[in-house]
């Protein structure tokens, strides 16, 4: 769900309003989580903020009254505050959160407790899931079989982002700051390469990554480069260096880096019309099957 103005101010807010609390119980939980990556640690930051202003507490009376309720005789008053986390979920169900949302959000706060050794005790149902009414993912045959119908308006495109993600395993995030040097030494010190090597610092995790592309999707990058050379009637052929973006989308008469939010939709309407081409088989949802990658 994108955040208005008003809500992106809010987020702000709200994030620093927890990174100025002075709380014995909110340090111990930060430094139990320093080892997450910097944006997730963030996202825990900011939704735990918002359940203190749901519940109107800070974090030590949080945990002060989840320790006292534990101890309480009366079963309703130890689900206390597992009743007011479910209040809150559904809040943020109702203000249009998407089920993956809410499950971060969900992890977030169960966090606190958990790091405290006081757990909420949640019940299966309580998980935020969406939809999905036991539906089966769309297959790689039948995505494959999109990506190589020659009707395909981006058939190029499509095929080296979807091979490149199927292969390297790396997150969408990752994939559109490449720019094409790795691939093309690689061509030039064996042009008959079935293997390229990646090595990334990613962006969530600030670690190094180290994977690979294969066969498919080394041919499927080599078409899509190719025809960025050439060009087409309304996109002006392209001199690709070591320093192009691996992906890139052309904005006002420029080539760009393709935005994070313009790759995911392209993936996600590979993977739409895939189940259009399995319309007679029931219950597929549009997120294919997940393959571990051979790695040598």
């Amino acid at each position: 769900m994108a955040n208005t103005p008003a809500q992106k101010n809010a987020v702000v807010n709200i994030s620093s309003v927890i990174n100025n609390i002075r709380s014995p119980a909110l340090k111990y939980w930060q430094d139990e989580i320093a080892t997450k990556g910097e944006a997730t640690k963030e996202i825990y930051a900011r939704n735990f903020a918002e359940f203190l202003k749901f519940v109107n507490m800070n974090p030590d009376q949080l945990l002060a009254q989840r320790q006292d309720d534990i101890l309480n005789r009366d079963i309703k008053t130890q689900r206390r505050i597992e009743s007011q986390f479910l209040s809150f979920i559904a809040k943020k169900k109702k203000e249009g959160y998407a089920a993956a949302t809410l499950q971060i959000i969900f992890a977030s706060i169960r966090s606190f407790f958990e790091i405290h050794y006081c757990p909420l005790r949640m019940r299966r149902k309580d998980y935020p899931t969406g939809d999905s009414n036991g539906v089966r993912r769309a297959t790689k045959e039948a995505i494959l079989k999109v990506l190589y119908d020659k009707r395909t308006r981006n058939k190029a495109t499509e095929r080296a982002m979807f091979l490149f993600l199927k292969d390297s395993g790396l997150r969408i995030s990752d994939a559109r700051r490449l720019n094409c040097g790795f691939f093309l030494e690689a061509l030039e010190k064996n042009p008959d390469t079935d293997l390229i090597p990646i090595s990334i610092i990613t962006q969530k995790t600030k670690l190094l990554a180290k994977t690979f592309i294969g066969e498919e999707a080394i041919e499927a990058i080599k078409d899509y480069l190719e025809e960025r050379k050439e060009g087409s009637r309304h996109v002006a052929p392209e001199t690709i260096t070591k320093e192009s973006p691996l992906f890139r989308t052309w904005t006002s008469g420029e080539v760009k880096r393709i935005p994070r939010g313009s790759f995911s939709g392209l993936i996600r309407e590979t993977n739409t019309r895939s189940l259009c081409q399995k319309r007679r088989k029931k219950n597929v949802s549009p997120q294919p099957k997940k393959e571990t990658p051979n790695r040598p």
